[in-house]
């Protein structure tokens, strides 16, 4: 379900028509790549989104992404440190797109929405499933991330919005950290849950961005479960089709039987998030959680590749 193409050849395979284009500008270039295609189509309203809190690194991509669709975008200021104001800006788009119609397109760009934003938003989605006739998601690929570092220090720790689970306070707790190259994010997330049981998801090698990523990834996860000094479950989940992460998800926490209490907390790229929120979507026992960084690296962040990943989203297909 998930296809890859050149940022320039997106818009032959989008919708030649879309009602609801929702991106976010963020401090990487990478976030103006995919609004490029999509810009080519016959966009009735498109939608950008920033976060207040990287305004000051963020509004030369926001201007840069208006500028794509004549300036007639609306722009929108998030807070993205209040969960409930993030769900409400996107609620009320999808009041307004759909109070006359009962079948409209929609286009989000993954690409730099927060990790918690982007799952708001497609529980918002499932929200109005039944008035969106097609949707689809596209992800810009990064073909460098720094070396350095990409966050620093947690402020904060919650369970997602739309994404609480069913937890009992009779069960032990399972944590499952889908890891990337934040290795002091994920730590710091084990340390705040206490939880009794561990699990390392790294990107499978067969469906990874590139081999760099996934060597990288694996030497991280490694470092990550050096620190635990104690045995640790692993599994393998797919970076490039989220359906595909989140069958492997739901399978993994399927073979401990119900035992735990599940939280889970995405770390890795976007398209692996999206298929967290399907999973907890489909299976309502699994919590996500979100450890809101410090820090981000702003200045080095990514550098974008010049191809994109289109995913058609089917929530009532995904349900069933």
């Amino acid at each position: 379900m998930s296809t890859i193409i050149s940022i320039e050849a997106l818009g032959a395979i989008l919708p030649p028509s879309i009602d609801l284009y929702l991106t976010s500008a963020s401090f990487e270039s990478r976030s103006v790549s995919a609004s490029r295609g999509v810009s080519k189509c016959d966009v009735k309203k498109a939608l950008i989104f920033y976060a207040n809190e990287y305004a000051h690194f963020s509004l030369e991509n926001v201007h840069a992404i208006n500028a794509l669709f004549d300036q007639k975008a609306k722009i929108t200021e998030l807070n993205v440190n209040d969960p409930i104001h993030v769900a409400d800006s996107f609620v009320d788009e999808f009041e307004r797109a759909t109070n006359n119609s009962t079948s409209i397109t929609v286009v989000i760009d993954a690409t730099t929405f927060t990790r918690e934003s982007l799952l708001i938003l497609l529980s918002i989605v499932h929200k109005y499933r039944n008035k969106i006739g097609v949707a689809k998601l596209v992800y810009t690929r990064a073909k460098e991330m720094s070396n350095e570092w990409l966050s620093k220090g947690v402020v904060d720790y919650r369970s997602i919005l739309g994404y609480l689970g069913e937890i009992s306070p009779l069960r032990r707790l399972h944590l499952i950290l889908m890891t990337g190259f934040e290795v002091e994010r994920a730590w710091n997330i084990v340390s705040k849950y206490e939880p009794d049981l561990v699990s390392i998801g790294i990107g499978a090698k067969d469906n990874s961005i590139s081999m760099e990523f996934y060597e990288r990834n694996c030497k991280f996860a490694k470092e990550l479960e050096s620190l635990f000094g104690v045995a640790v479950g692993h599994f393998e989940f797919s970076l490039t089709d989220p359906y595909e992460t989140g069958a492997a998800l739901i399978a993994y926490i399927d073979s401990h039987n119900g035992n735990y209490n599940t939280v889970v907390a995405p770390l890795n790229n976007k398209l692996s998030t999206i298929g967290a929120g399907l999973a907890a979507i489909k299976n309502k026992n699994i919590q996500l959680c979100y450890a809101q960084p410090e820090a981000y690296n702003a200045e080095t962040y990514s550098v974008p590749d010049e191809n994109c990943y289109v995913v058609d989203i089917q929530i009532n297909e995904w349900e069933q």
